[in-house]
């Protein structure tokens, strides 16, 4: 997809993986005309911290986009890390999303819900991929500790021809990676962990396959994330994933600079225990997306800022 300009009525730039850039306003009248059936994306939150300023936005902006298209949006809580995933995370993220107005179409409604979904559940499946890539030679056991790697920057391929045994506790499983120049993705990314839980990716790709997920927006910081689930959608032969619209916004920054994230406590309590009231995260919503500073100070809730949002596009 080339270089479009950037829309003037609702400004964000996004890219995908190719890192094209094309406005939001441009993409959304792009999705509306190769609308084949129905756009289905997905809130994707991990339960290993509150929620931040950064994945409010991002939900605010997947809920805009796929109501707009006349999508279904999904809840899907990323809870494969079973190390750091906590029920109080669990519990904010459906009250966030409560707080904000959000709804959503497929997935868990309550906690209960959640607890009957929870990736647990898909380890065996998670790990029968697995077996599936080490026997068509797609992946290989790698034992190399952290100490090991820290001085590169892409794993250099020491377990690459090893053929070692793949032992719980003792090795992960990475992707073997087409080392062609012109590969999509070169990096042998773990997709089996040491401690013998499936690795994000591989878990993220399985669900939104068996989501029929076909578009997904998320930050500029997960473009490498994006090119290996792609290739690795292929490796196995995902059809759905492999063909899905995916774009990424830029970063919504903590103050003192750098990005919000959870592991460097951008969050310490539930944002909507922190003060700041609904209206202020959609206001700031609006100047984020770009839309007239005119909107802002009348617009409250996320569904107005839906009206607005929609208007803005068809003006566009």
């Amino acid at each position: 997809m080339g270089t479009a300009q950037t829309a003037k009525l609702v400004a964000l730039p996004l890219q995908n993986s190719a890192q094209d850039a094309m406005g939001l306003s441009a993409l959304y009248h792009t999705l509306a005309a190769q609308m084949h059936d129905q756009w289905r994306g997905r809130l994707a939150p991990t339960p290993s911290g509150y929620l931040h300023r950064g994945n409010v936005m991002n939900f605010l902006l997947n809920w805009l986009l796929l109501r707009s298209l006349n999508g279904e949006v999904g809840l899907r809580i990323d809870d494969m890390d079973l190390t750091r995933s906590r029920p109080e995370y669990i519990e904010a993220i459906f009250k966030t999303l409560d707080w904000l107005g959000l709804d959503w179409d497929f997935g868990p409604q309550t906690v209960a819900e959640q607890r009957q979904v929870s990736f647990s559940f898909v380890q065996p499946d998670l790990r029968k991929l697995t077996e599936q890539l080490l026997t068509e030679n797609k992946a290989y056991a790698c034992n190399c500790s952290r100490k090991e790697l820290q001085a590169h920057n892409i794993y250099p391929g020491f377990c690459r021809n090893l053929q070692r045994e793949w032992r719980a506790g003792e090795t992960a499983i990475r992707f073997a990676a087409d080392k062609q120049s012109n590969a999509e993705f070169a990096d042998d990314w773990v997709i089996w962990r040491r401690d013998d839980l499936a690795g994000y990716h591989l878990g993220s790709v399985f669900q939104d396959q068996q989501d029929q997920v076909n578009l997904i927006i998320r930050g500029a910081d997960l473009i490498d994330s994006s090119r290996f689930q792609t290739v690795l959608a292929k490796s196995l032969q995902f059809s759905d994933f492999s063909q899905a619209q995916i774009w990424h916004h830029p970063l919504i920054e903590h103050p003192q600079g750098g990005k919000l994230s959870k592991s460097a406590g951008a969050q310490s309590t539930p944002i909507y225990s922190s003060g700041l009231s609904v209206a202020e995260i959609i206001q700031q919503c609006v100047r984020w997306l770009g839309l007239s500073e005119r909107h802002a100070l009348r617009i409250q809730t996320a569904s107005e800022l839906l009206d607005v949002f929609q208007n803005q596009l068809d003006k566009s």
